[in-house]
């Protein structure tokens, strides 16, 4: 037995196992400038006699660990963020998953009976650990900043003062500690002691696969215990690239499975995988590419910037003289990038290849032949991934995709029936012969977005069935009779978009729209009338245009989970807010609110900060166009290349904006009502990627109207105005916003009328408050001086009442006065007559 164990210690110092004493742990260490992501998996799960699993329990988490330094204090930290952490019971039907990132899209989503909702709160924290090398030991140092985190984040999710000290406590006590371990057991991988018993239980390896080393153990009986382990690191740059444990316990009850057999042991694994090693810091994507006889210069690159929707971010370049180009940006996820070489409105088959990319990586491609498909030799990074996608693709020559404006369009109802069965029946066996030649990460993502689109032909499929079951509807499908309906279904219900979704995927997004319809329309059993007359054609309302916010989000969460149902839903709100609208209708009043409410509830209980920003931009760009007086900053350049904003045109006349995804709409009868209205200022407003193209596409349509391009490297026309295709805005010559248009003939008459009748204006509100307050001031100062009036000739009557009673009893003294002396005076008079 010692000998056993003497050989073992020798082994694990042969094949450069660095271990600390008792030769039971492996110690590992993170380089400077790398970032790693590693995906930890802890399952518990019946093991059947013929080796499936059943009556599994599955937690995953995905870990982005980045070992740089700190400013301002040049300080090298181990940075840890949580990019993903769900709970799924796979074998149920539905399939049950708990996100901790998305949770459960409605109030109260903390549930009583989970103690770990410091799980859903580490999605929006950051940890920074000291490493030791010599002991591959880690430190938590920003404790107290991550608990302050946690308290703002609580504030938000609207918890009160008690349950915010309750998960901080947990989130202090068991939390902090429990995220910490996962991270050690990274650096620090116990082998277990080799002592005599083990020795006889076990059996144990040690061996080698450059650059990695590789330690398996295994017991000879299955029972109660450690099971198995196996260990895989790279002993040249010290990591781990796997670890995994199995422990079987006894399970209290006996359970039984499918096939009526029961089962007493319960395996718990525990897996540790590195996915991907990245340089950090390193964003941009680089592309470069040679097409030896493509005689259409323009090349269209596409892909997604923002958290949700199917919008493309789209860059527009020519080749050179050689056929070539090189194209760089910088790339936040790992995602499909679509390249369509040439541009013609009514070609549907022009050349387009997808490649896959992720930050940092460089891609370089050399396409000959002359005709598409061409034969094309990748080279650089993920080399064999898109050798993959290129070369399925190819043998199955069913994917007619098309540009149309920022979104893709997949031609599926023109598939024959039988190519694309083909294809699907032909999907796993290609990708198993890629499997072990392609990055996992990589090959899951491609794998995953392939399927993804292929379901969304399928769905097309039984879409069209369902329409052409409709009794008053004759639908053309000739096909109808060849289809293999069974495995159209089957496929469908295998593939499950909630577990199989990748957030920054197209084909993710698009099919779970369709999945959404799909069901939606297979769903409902009732509906309402499109239109009150009498129509010969079929006319079917959808999940989109059911106008109903609360069914379509309800209905959305019974089929959709996780990063699907959040970016759905955050499209379809968004989408609502596009909706320019004059009037304060009571229908119009409600949708926006209700869009108002489903954007509070999301920002209080998403734990996805990339979504929680792009919410938060599009509630404060909408709610400064509820200010008629709102004007929006952006800088738009001229044909002259001169910066140029909205308020330019302010000042002598009134403008009208037309705000356009497409260049051509509309343009001309825009540039005639230009001419016929001088006294208007018409402005088109247009975005791309490439001045110079359309400079020059304006030159050939020789404008009459004024012409201002917008750069939308950053920003896109619907993340600055309400306009999902197009939209006029009305402008007076003060800047205040007048009206909304859906026509520029309606636009232009209403602003004939405005100054034709400059008396019948409508006043807003401030106006109008003020010429209220003015009438009121002018009002009580009349009042006030008719009463002030009214006193001071009340005060002069009384006066000259009080000056004219004085008078009359001076009068009337003097009468009492005089009447003594006239009698005296005539009795003298008497006797003087007598003497």
């Amino acid at each position: 037995m010692k000998t056993n164990l003497l050989f073992l210690i020798f082994l694990f110092q042969l094949y450069g196992f660095s271990v600390q004493s008792q030769n039971d742990t492996i110690l590992l260490n993170p380089e400077f400038g790398k970032e790693y992501i590693y995906e930890f998996t802890e399952s518990q799960y019946i093991l059947t006699e013929q080796e499936e699993r059943f009556n599994s329990f599955d937690r995953i988490k995905t870990l982005k660990i980045k070992y740089d330094k700190i400013q301002p204090e040049n300080k090298e930290i181990l940075m840890v963020s949580m990019e993903k952490n769900v709970a799924i019971r796979p074998d149920y039907n539905p399939i049950q998953i708990k996100d901790y990132k998305y949770p459960d899209f409605k109030d109260g989503y903390y549930e009583q009976r989970f103690t770990d909702f410091y799980e859903s709160l580490f999605c929006r924290v950051n940890f920074k650990y000291e490493f030791d090398f010599k002991t591959s030991k880690i430190k938590l140092i920003n404790r107290d900043e991550i608990l302050m985190k946690v308290h703002s984040i609580l504030k938000e999710k609207g918890f009160d003062e008690s349950g915010i000290r309750k998960e901080i406590r947990r989130t202090n006590e068991d939390g902090i500690a429990l995220f910490s371990n996962l991270i050690q057991s990274i650096y620090r991988v116990p082998t277990g002691s080799f002592d005599e018993k083990m020795a006889t239980e076990y059996e144990s390896k040690i061996s080698v696969l450059p650059p990695n080393s590789i330690f398996t153990q295994k017991r000879y009986d299955v029972k109660p215990g450690l099971y198995s382990r196996n260990i895989v690191s790279n002993q040249q740059q010290k990591y781990l690239v796997n670890s995994n444990t199995i422990q079987i316990d006894s399970a209290r009850y006996r359970i039984r499975s499918a096939d009526n057999k029961y089962y007493s042991l319960v395996h718990h694994e525990k897996d540790i995988s590195l996915k991907s090693i990245k340089t950090v810091g390193n964003k941009q994507i680089k592309i470069a590419g040679n097409i030896e006889n493509q005689r259409n210069k323009k090349v269209i690159i596409s892909w997604l910037k923002k958290p949700f929707g199917t919008t493309f971010q789209q860059e527009t370049l020519f080749l050179d003289e050689n056929n070539s180009f090189y194209f760089e940006t910088e790339l936040e996820h790992a995602q499909p990038i679509y390249l369509q070489f040439g541009y013609n409105n009514f070609v549907e088959n022009l050349p387009m290849i997808l490649i896959y990319a992720e930050p940092g990586g460089e891609i370089h491609f050399e396409a000959t032949s002359e005709t598409f498909p061409w034969e094309i030799k990748f080279s650089g990074d993920f080399q064999n991934a898109n050798e993959m996608i290129y070369n399925f693709r190819k043998k199955h020559p069913i994917f007619v995709e098309k540009f149309n404006l920022n979104y893709l369009q997949w031609y599926s109802s023109n598939l024959n029936n039988l190519d694309f069965e083909t294809a699907l029946t032909d999907f796993e066996n290609y990708f198993e012969s890629y499997k072990n030649k392609v990055e996992s990460n990589a090959y899951q993502f491609i794998k995953h977005e392939i399927k993804a689109q292929l379901m969304h032909g399928a769905i097309d499929y039984l879409y069209r069935k369902v329409i052409s079951e409709t009794r008053i509807f004759s639908y053309y499908f000739p096909q109808l009779d060849s289809i293999n309906w069974n495995l159209l279904e089957n496929e469908l219900s295998k593939f499950n978009i909630n577990k199989n979704y990748n957030s920054y995927g197209i084909h993710s997004r698009i099919f779970a729209k369709d999945f959404l319809s799909y069901n939606f329309s297979v769903a409902r059993k009732t509906g309402d009338i499109g239109f009150p007359e009498y129509s010969t054609t079929l006319v079917t309302r959808g999940y989109k245009y059911t106008n109903d916010l609360p069914l379509q989000a309800e209905f959305a969460k019974t089929i959709l989970s996780g990063p699907a149902l959040y970016g759905e839903i955050a499209d379809n709100l968004f989408q609502q807010k596009m909706r320019a609208s004059n009037g304060e209708s009571q229908t119009e009043m409600y949708v926006q609110n209700k869009a108002d409410e489903y954007f509070d509830l999301m920002l209080r209980v998403c734990n996805d900060e990339e979504l929680n920003k792009e919410v938060k931009e599009i509630v404060a760009t909408h709610l400064e166009w509820k200010n008629e007086e709102y004007v929006p900053e952006m800088k738009f350049f001229n044909p002259k290349g001169e910066e140029v904003y909205m308020k330019d045109f302010f000042g002598k006349k009134p403008t009208i904006f037309y705000v356009s995804r497409d260049w051509a709409s509309e343009r001309y009868y825009f540039d005639d009502l230009s001419i016929e209205n001088p006294e208007i200022n018409y402005v088109l407003i247009v975005e791309g990627s490439n001045f110079k193209e359309w400079t020059d596409y304006i030159k050939a349509a020789e404008p009459k109207a004024n012409q201002l391009f917008l750069f939308n490297t950053e920003k896109h026309l619907p993340d600055i105005f309400k306009v999902s295709y197009q939209n006029f805005i009305i402008y007076d010559e003060n800047g205040k916003r007048l009206s909304y248009g859906s026509n520029p003939l309606q636009v232009t008459n209403l602003v004939k009328q405005y100054l034709q009748d400059p008396k019948k204006k409508e006043l807003n509100k401030s106006q109008l408050i003020f010429i209220i307050a003015v009438l009121g001031i002018v009002l009580a100062a009349f009042i006030i001086g008719l009463l002030f009036w009214k006193w001071r000739v009340r005060q002069r009557f009384r006066k000259e009442a009080q000056i004219r009673k004085l008078r009359e009893l001076e009068l009337t003294a003097i009468r009492s006065q005089m009447n003594p002396h006239f009698l005296f005076n005539s009795l003298n008079s008497v006797q003087n007559l007598v003497q």
